[in-house]
């Protein structure tokens, strides 16, 4: 499950565009890629330190993604490190950009698992139901909303009908924070997004105990241009306890190609690479579409 996870985080990069603020007009896949995407080929690297020397490894291919020409499907195949097929997952995508139904099949093409989504008439995602191989559902998620959009309360449900939680997020337009909350016993996350005085997005996330005492803070800085982003783990008394850094580089369509990690080395006081995540696109020519 673990390497599952890992592999769907390489589709899904653009959490980290998306927490740089990166811009979503004139995107035409759900995944925020701008442009008439073809293909996407995903690759990863790692990096060693010897004395002065920072050496980069060859490229581990995690997986390629094909889009047809009107991009409202597209397949994904994920990759063992050996180069033989892991799965694959196929995606029906609705003409606004919402994804209506993913297929989860294993190397050998047998189904594992198929996901469905209905959207509001806002576009905002109104329900997920994960179906079992036999196409019974196994667990679906109902999502609703306030008119005022203040207020979205996430409820689980099994198979059975049996509700198995719910979430509720409450955002507040004056103070501009959010708070999102499981269950009474739960740690409460706040975000508080604003700006420095040298246009970076600055947000605090708070963790609290179930008795309201604050147990850590995070705290993430973007650059206006939105490729640089550092973080900072505190303890509760404030003592610095984390620090990283992610970077990204954008091409002619302003598509992320470079999504590099860096750790803190505190011996010597700067931030070093240890691994690179690349997204190599390849475009439609007008005359294929």
């Amino acid at each position: 499950m673990k390497e599952v996870v890992e592999l769907k985080l390489a589709i899904v990069i653009l959490a980290f565009c998306g927490t740089l603020g990166f811009a979503q007009q004139a995107q035409r896949q759900p995944d925020g890629f701008r442009g008439p995407v073809k293909t996407i080929r995903f690759e990863k690297t790692t990096f060693t330190i010897e004395g002065d020397l920072t050496i980069e490894s060859a490229p581990t291919l995690i997986a390629i993604a094909n889009y047809s020409p009107d991009g409202l499907l597209r397949e994904t195949t994920y990759y063992k490190s050996d180069g033989s097929v892991r799965q694959k997952t196929v995606e029906t995508i609705r003409r606004n950009g919402a994804v209506e139904e993913t297929r989860l099949v294993s190397g050998s093409v047998e189904l594992i698992s198929r996901v469905s989504s209905e959207n509001d008439q806002f576009g905002l995602l109104k329900s997920l139901t994960q179906y079992n191989e036999d196409g019974s559902v196994k667990q679906k998620s109902l999502f609703r909303s306030d008119p005022a959009l203040r207020t979205r309360t996430i409820s689980r449900i099994a198979g059975d009908g049996t509700l198995l939680e719910t979430s509720v997020i409450r955002f507040d337009p004056l103070s501009k924070t959010s708070n999102q909350k499981t269950a009474d016993t739960d740690l409460n996350r706040t975000e508080v997004p604003s700006a420095d005085g040298e246009g970076n997005q600055r947000t605090v996330t708070r963790s609290y105990s179930p008795d309201g005492t604050l147990l850590s803070t995070r705290v993430s800085l973007v650059d206006p241009s939105s490729t640089r982003m550092e973080t900072m783990s505190y303890d509760a008394a404030g003592n610095l306890v984390k620090r990283a850094l992610q970077t990204l580089e954008y091409d002619s369509h302003k598509n992320p190609y470079r999504h590099v990690h860096y750790r803190w080395n505190d011996a010597f006081q700067k931030f070093e690479p240890i691994l690179a995540n690349y997204i190599r696109i390849t475009y439609f020519d007008p005359i294929e579409r």
